[in-house]
């Protein structure tokens, strides 16, 4: 009876200690009791980190960590054999690290941290030397050309040569100059021709020089019956017009320099129409007989008009 009532009194006993044995085990559970009784737990290690070089600095970022309220960030240049603290408690996942070279390749790691410790570290990704980008440098400017004085002259009944200006042009080995545009000792002499009678085809001379295609032209506008072609540079046709001497000026043009050449072309009426019908006409007449011009002067006009000399 003595042992029953022993056990019986043991058996409460027993119940409480088991109870405070089970106690002391949860609370000696490592970890860290938060609001409430929550335990915090280290938190895990950065999976990656990526850095990026710029002048005197190493750019690295990383993975924000779940339950990590500060990062450990460190690095070394020669390897890990000694490592250097950029930050103990850095609260962003990403960093700049200063004061570093250029011509040095680096190696960062990090770990993360909570009130319950740190985590291991992360994979260590390395940065090579940084290399500055070279300057571009700035376009010069070429000055621009002085421009040549245009020569003028005023055309006279004379044949007669004008060049205006020179063209200029800037290469990479220096300034080169173009030859100007010119008839160079090319003339036209002073035509003759007859009323109603076919000319023989005029050809004018080309130019020579310039910097571009050369295009010609003729004026003052020919008399009725005459033409010119400026892509053969030729004056053809049958006069239907007379005309005292007038002077024409042929040009030639490069758009940016002219040459030009003048010569006069006088028409004169046919003998017989200038005997019979030309009674106030001057008596001196320009004729064109056989493609061969000929002068005639008051004596020989009137010689022309009476055989017998009277």
């Amino acid at each position: 009876m003595l042992q029953s009532l022993a056990l019986r009194c043991m058996v409460p006993s027993l119940t409480a200690l088991a109870l405070l044995i089970a106690a002391l085990l949860i609370f000696e559970t490592p970890g860290v009791r938060g609001q409430e009784g929550e335990t915090v737990q280290p938190p895990g290690a950065p999976s990656s980190v990526k850095v990026t070089r710029s002048d005197g600095a190493l750019n690295a970022s990383w993975p924000a960590v779940d339950g990590a309220t500060s990062y450990h960030v460190t690095y070394t240049s020669d390897g890990g054999a000694s490592w250097s603290l950029a930050a103990l408690n850095h609260p962003d996942a990403s960093i700049a690290i200063t004061g570093v070279q250029n011509g040095d390749t680096y190696i960062v790691g990090v770990r993360a941290r909570n009130s319950a410790g740190d985590s291991g570290w992360s994979n260590s990704e390395s940065a090579g030397p940084f290399v500055p980008p070279t300057p571009t440098p700035e376009p010069t400017s070429t000055p621009e050309p002085t421009p040549t004085p245009i020569a003028t002259t005023t055309p006279s009944a004379t044949t007669s040569e004008m060049t205006l200006g020179t063209t200029t042009s800037e290469t990479s080995l220096g300034s080169t100059t173009t030859p100007a545009l010119s008839f160079g000792g090319a003339t036209v002499a002073d035509q003759y021709y007859m009323l109603n009678e076919a000319i023989d085809t005029l050809s004018l001379p080309a130019a020579t020089g310039g910097g571009g295609s050369i295009a010609y032209a003729l004026s003052p506008a020919l008399p009725t019956g005459l033409s010119f072609d400026s892509s053969t540079r030729a004056i053809s046709g049958t006069p239907t017009e007379a005309k005292s001497a007038t002077t024409y000026r042929y040009t030639a043009t490069d758009g940016t320099d002219t040459a030009m050449l003048s010569f006069t072309i006088t028409l004169a009426m046919p003998e017989e129409e200038g005997a019979s019908g030309q009674a106030n006409q001057d008596p001196t007449v320009i004729a064109n007989t056989h493609n061969t011009h000929q002068q005639i002067t008051p004596d020989s006009f009137q010689n022309k008009q009476s055989p017998d000399g009277e």
